[in-house]
């Protein structure tokens, strides 16, 4: 895969956030970059967790907190590089690696053809 040139792109509703096109995630929150670690699901794919500065998705209770959105790495770049308006639409990983969130691995498909791509890739076993 050729060199990708990383850009970063602050994320739509998170002023506090910026996201790369490599899948990688910068908070400023406390007025310094600090680059988050990913967290991995039980099925391989990567999340961030983004604090809101509002308490849209509620709070722990008073002083305890703002609650967070989890994002998944792939969705995250996908709709700040390439947002859709169509909200039927799924990301698929081409190479069908989970961990890989470069933008030109990434591609917003229908719900069908990303089964059928991880069965014509091979990530689906009629046995398994």
């Amino acid at each position: 895969m050729e060199q990708l040139k990383e850009k970063w792109l602050q994320v739509p509703g998170y002023d506090r956030y910026l996201v790369s096109n490599t899948g990688r995630v910068i908070s400023t929150v406390r007025g310094k970059a600090k680059e988050l670690k990913p967290q991995q699901d039980a099925i391989g794919y990567l999340h961030y967790r983004l604090y809101p500065e509002d308490e849209r998705f509620g709070s722990y209770g008073p002083g305890r907190g703002k609650r967070p959105k989890l994002y998944k790495a792939h969705r995250l770049v996908l709709e700040t590089f390439k947002p859709t308006a169509d909200t039927k639409l799924q990301v698929n990983h081409i190479s069908g690696d989970k961990t890989n969130n470069r933008l030109d691995n990434l591609e917003w498909v229908t719900h069908s053809y990303n089964i059928q791509h991880s069965w014509d890739i091979g990530l689906r076993d009629l046995h398994g």
